[in-house]
Parts: C-alpha cells; sequence; structure tokens
C-alpha cells in the first residue's frame, strides 16, 4: 500500500530558487496529503470496510512519507544554507 511511496525522486538540482522549491514540495504535499487522506476515508469510515492490517499499513506508509519528505526538505534546507555560507 504505497501509494506515495517514490513521490520524491531527485530531479531538483542544488541550484534551484528557493521559491521554486517551496512550490514544488507544497504540490508534492498536497497530493501525498489528499491520497492518504481519501485511503484513510475509505478504511475508517466505510461502514463495510474492515479494520485491518490495511489500516496498519497505511498508517506505516503515511509515517514513512511523511519523514522521508522531512528529510528531503531538511536535506534541501542545509544544503542551501552550505551553499549560501
Amino acid at each position: 500500500m504505497t501509494a506515495s511511496a517514490d513521490v520524491f525522486n531527485d530531479t531538483i538540482g542544488p541550484n534551484i530558487q528557493t521559491g521554486v522549491l517551496v512550490d514544488f514540495f507544497r504540490s508534492q504535499l498536497k497530493e501525498v496529503v489528499s491520497i492518504h487522506r481519501v485511503m484513510f476515508e475509505k478504511l475508517l469510515f466505510d461502514e463495510d470496510a474492515d479494520i485491518g492490517p490495511e489500516l496498519a499499513e497505511l498508517f506505516e506508509d503515511t509515517a514513512k512519507t511523511y519523514l522521508r519528505i522531512a528529510e528531503r526538505i531538511s536535506d534541501r534546507c542545509h544544503s542551501r544554507l552550505t551553499l549560501e555560507d
């Protein structure tokens, strides 16, 4: 259940402008949150849905995805700070 497992591949170069980078991450975050929201709604609020391993997998995927996004943003910010020093 890794709908967003490879949402961030290294297509952004280190010299990209900050505004473009912020827009990229915002766009990707919106996409990831939308996917997860729909999946959570289906698993949690559908009367006929069984709450089972799929929900646990979704929580795990969500956590890993958000951590990966945070790491990428942090790495990009740190690399930009290093370049500006």
